[in-house]
């Protein structure tokens, strides 16, 4: 199988990602789901862990030093935490005073996220995983890919049930899998980063 550039399979990903992104905010806004507008919320910091991974490798091909692409990774494990703390927050406000949700607008932009975040897992593990880098942007993919089914799941237990207090627990559990993954990558970055470089003799 012919392998895609890092560079363009991450370019491809930012583009796709950044329209449903905008999508699913406008959605979440019309149908007022937290589930959905946490759903966004991750994408925009997964376009933002696309956009650092990209450049990291822009640098680290000029410069020759790969070690950028390792602060890149800390950087989108530190993003990921960001994100979370936002989302549990909102999670325990909608907790206290649940609201409802347009469950079929909402489940419906999910399933849209879903086969994007399918579609740019499939271009990145064409780029090769070898690299943290690359791994960081897998993972805010994957945790985004685990989001979408977390929407689509909500959704249709509200559609049957009017059970709106779903929409909040849910965004509260993705979280919290998402803060575990994100601080397993900022160990192993952290860990990297911390090993003195060796310079090879002349």
């Amino acid at each position: 199988m012919k392998r895609i550039s890092k560079k363009w399979a991450l370019i491809a990903c930012i583009v796709i990602t950044s329209l449903v992104m905008v999508l699913e905010f406008i959605v979440s806004a019309i149908a007022n789901s937290l589930m959905l507008y946490s759903d966004a919320l991750h994408m925009l910091g997964h376009n933002f862990a696309l956009v650092i991974s990209f450049i990291a490798i822009l640098i680290a091909e000029k410069r020759g030093n790969h070690k950028v692409e390792y602060v890149a990774a800390l950087v989108n494990g530190l993003s990921l935490l960001f994100f979370v703390a936002y989302i549990l927050i909102d999670g325990i406000k909608h907790l206290i005073d649940p609201s409802s949700i347009l469950a079929m607008e909402t489940m419906m932009v999910a399933l849209v996220g879903l086969a994007v975040n399918l579609l740019t897992a499939l271009i990145l593990f064409k780029s090769g995983l070898e690299d943290l880098n690359t791994k960081s942007t897998f993972l805010h993919l994957l945790a985004d890919t685990f989001s979408s089914v977390a929407v689509i799941g909500g959704s249709i237990i509200i559609y049957y049930t009017n059970f709106f207090i779903i929409d909040a627990l849910l965004s509260i559990v993705v979280a919290v899998v998402i803060a575990k993954w994100s601080l397993g990558l900022i160990r192993h970055s952290i860990k990297v980063l911390s090993k003195p470089v060796v310079l090879s003799a002349p």
